[in-house]
């Protein structure tokens, strides 16, 4: 991102299909982003075959010190991430959310965590999907990025039953959680260890 701006300030022109200065550029077109992820990852992640320890990716600030984003992820039992993901991609391309997204999301597969009462994978394994909006900070007054939230709306809903991530954004969505309907088999039980462990 720093080379291209630095391009464009030594050319004097916008990066082609932008139509507005560079800092705001994140709003434009997403095949031109994708186009410039790729380029600049693949300098920084070559493809082969490595070293134990070197075959994990590591984030050589990538962009950090230029970019304020927020970042959500949700759980997704696997046994509803097929419907899921295929009603997610239904759900974005017929209401032209794909404006809302600057960065690929990320996906993990994690095994169920019966033992930990309030575990995003209590209950059975689970895909977790990354995603961030930096889009919602390069828009007029910093507004509500509507597409990305509708997208992660989605991702709560009852044909994903996504579950928050404890540690991470939920400020914008809808957020009527209910304990119990999303922790059924241990909601109860941790109550039980709070009243007794922490009582008021």
């Amino acid at each position: 991102i720093k080379e291209l701006a630095e391009e464009s300030q030594a050319t004097g022109r916008q990066p082609s299909g932008t139509g507005q200065r560079f800092p705001l550029v994140v709003t434009q077109s997403a095949s031109w982003w994708a186009q410039q992820i790729e380029r600049l990852i693949l300098r920084w992640y070559p493809t082969g075959t490595f070293a134990y320890k070197d075959a994990f990716l590591q984030n050589p600030r990538f962009g950090t010190e230029y970019t304020l984003y927020d970042q959500y992820e949700f759980s997704i039992p696997v046994s509803r991430a097929g419907l899921c993901f295929e009603g997610l991609a239904s759900f974005v391309k017929e209401n032209g959310l794909g404006e809302g997204f600057r960065t690929p999301v990320l996906i993990r597969l994690v095994k169920a965590e019966d033992d930990i009462l309030l575990s995003n994978t209590n209950g059975e394994p689970h895909v977790y999907i990354n995603m961030n909006d930096d889009v919602s900070y390069n828009l007029e007054g910093n507004a509500v990025n509507n597409r990305f939230i509708s997208a992660a709306n989605y991702l709560r809903s009852s044909t994903c039953q996504g579950r928050l991530h404890w540690g991470k954004t939920k400020a914008t969505l809808d957020r009527d959680t209910n304990g119990f309907s999303e922790y059924p088999q241990t909601w109860c039980r941790f109550g039980q260890m709070v009243s007794k462990l922490d009582p008021m």
